[in-house]
């Protein structure tokens, strides 16, 4: 998502750009109930571009009409996202909590659509059970895709997951006094198997480079991370009997941890930005920050969810921002969203943080490349 976002965000050009945010329910029995009240978002945004004096108003009222028509509304998660320019449209759901938006400007409602997105986690998760190596794709708490064989031009599978552990003949045989040599047999088997999994797991890994979760016991999770040979890094190796093979069951011990390790990292990107302040390797304060975002020197930038600062970038001086004391449709935007869109075209990282968390650096702040 985050690709077609910047897409979209490199394709814009100024006013009028629509966003539409609204929140919705995974549970919701009647998906027809969120379509129309999307449909009525949609016909107030429409109105309010009718009456604006501006000779793309109605390019970017059929953009948004047709991504919404077209939309497959049983695709929806916690939150419901469209927007549209003059040149292009998209319709997303997403993850997460927020309050309904409509917002009509010069840019997209960015602050809020990037909390959103990084409030979702996408990650791996390889189960390694008794008999076999299955492989899902998931995202937060739901696990949307089970990862199946390819297949031939016959219809006939090939190599893929899931993955059959074939035990050796002799497995279970052992001779007086050979019990440590049988084990030795027994691990070497497994590792090569392991050595299998690992190479199919590593070319999806290249094609959609996310977090890997080994869900297995003690012993076959070291052996698993043996035989990966630190080609593959595990974020987080959760311990699992083998015996349950219902994801149902493997889910609630899986996304706990990795809901924490993606809280650790959101904590060690702030913690670097604590470090670098009073430094020429950070900057602070929303004027600051756009100068050395002009200049492409923003690596990281840094702003709090739901921050509104209503202005302009001054016509006769692009480094200076106005701001205003009230609203005006075609005139001001949120001063943070235009941040963020700027920092998406100079390939910035953007982390949005909880309200207050940047206090000490006047509500913005930026690590700087150089």
């Amino acid at each position: 998502m985050y690709k077609r976002l910047k897409e979209l965000v490199n394709t814009a050009q100024g006013f009028p750009c629509v966003s539409i945010i609204v929140p919705t329910k995974r549970s919701m029995p009647d998906k027809a109930y969120v379509q129309a009240h999307v449909l009525k978002q949609v016909k107030m945004m429409t109105e309010k571009l009718s009456n604006i004096s501006h000779p793309q108003a109605g390019l970017v009222q059929k953009k948004l009409q047709d991504v919404v028509q077209y939309y497959d509304f049983t695709k929806i998660q916690d939150v419901l996202v469209f927007l549209a320019h003059a040149n292009d449209a998209q319709g997303f759901a997403s993850f997460g909590s927020c309050d309904e938006r409509e917002v009509l400007g010069s840019v997209f409602a960015l602050n809020e659509i990037y909390a959103l997105l990084q409030e979702q986690v996408s990650y791996w998760v390889l189960i390694l059970g008794k008999e076999d190596a299955r492989l899902c794709r998931a995202t937060n708490n739901m696990w949307h895709e089970i990862i199946t064989p390819a297949r031939d031009a016959q219809g006939n599978p090939v190599q893929g997951f899931p993955l059959q552990f074939l035990r050796p003949e002799d497995k279970t045989v052992e001779s007086v006094g050979r019990g440590y040599l049988d084990a030795a047999y027994r691990d070497h088997h497994e590792v090569v198997f392991f050595e299998l999994v690992e190479r199919e797991l590593h070319k999806l890994i290249e094609k959609d480079p996310l977090p890997v979760v080994l869900c297995a016991s003690a012993k076959t999770g070291e052996l698993m991370k043996r035989a990966a040979n630190h080609r593959t890094h595990f974020v987080q190796h959760v311990v699992y009997d083998g015996i349950s093979q219902r994801i149902s069951d493997i889910v609630p011990l899986v996304w706990p941890q990795i809901e924490q390790h993606h809280r650790k990292e959101r904590d060690q990107l702030m913690e670097e930005l604590e470090n670098a302040r009073n430094t020429n390797r950070c900057a602070a304060g929303l004027q600051r920050v756009w100068e050395v975002m002009l200049d492409g020197r923003v690596k990281r930038l840094f702003v709090e969810r739901g921050a509104r600062v209503i202005g302009r970038v001054d016509p006769a001086h692009e480094h200076h921002l106005q701001p205003f004391g009230k609203e005006e449709i075609g005139v001001t935007d949120n001063l943070i969203d235009i941040l963020i869109a700027a920092a998406i075209r100079h390939n910035g990282q953007i982390v949005v943080m909880p309200h207050g968390t940047l206090k000490a650096f006047d509500g913005v702040a930026a690590l700087l490349r150089y």
